[in-house]
Formats: C-alpha cells, structure tokens, sequence
C-alpha cells in the first residue's frame, strides 16, 4: 500500500502508509503545497501504519510551519501517538 495525500480548503487528509518508503512523496508533497497556506491540519485517520522516519518527518514539517507563523495541527485517531513523540524532543 502506498500514501495519498489530498487536500480540503486547509486539511490535508493522509491515506495509506507513511513509512521510509513513502516520506520523500510525504515531504516532496508538502514542500510544494505549503507555499500559501496559513493553516495546515494533518488529518491521518486513514493512515494505517508510520514508523520513526514518518515521526521525524512530521515533526520537521510542524517546526517549519510553526517557524513561519502559520498553524499546525493533527487530528485522527493515532495523533495522541505523534504527538507524545513531539513532547520528546
């Protein structure tokens, strides 16, 4: 299985696996949709598996959306799980 991603007025909606193998599309995805946006919410309901390539990535992206003044948020049924990876850093 491979990673969606698509895209609702400002929630991004993560479908598949993002794992080593899926996070240069995650990142390459993002680098290049992110140019105008205020507000980002991740939604990874439909995300069926993510290791610590995936977590990584994930937090780089908050860090440079946060960076940029802009709002960042994850919503979905495994974001309680991210987030405790965040609270690690």
């Amino acid at each position: 299985m491979s990673l969606v991603i698509s895209k609702n007025e400002k929630i991004f909606y993560l479908d598949g696996i993002l794992n080593a193998s899926t996070v240069n599309y995650f990142t390459n995805y993002f680098n290049s949709n992110l140019i105008s946006t205020e507000e980002v919410v991740l939604n990874i309901d439909n995300v069926v598996e993510f290791d610590n390539n995936a977590l990584s990535e994930i937090k780089e992206l908050a860090r440079t959306i946060i960076l940029n003044k802009n709002t960042f948020s994850i919503v979905g049924n495994r974001c309680r799980q991210i987030c405790e990876s965040f609270n690690q850093i």
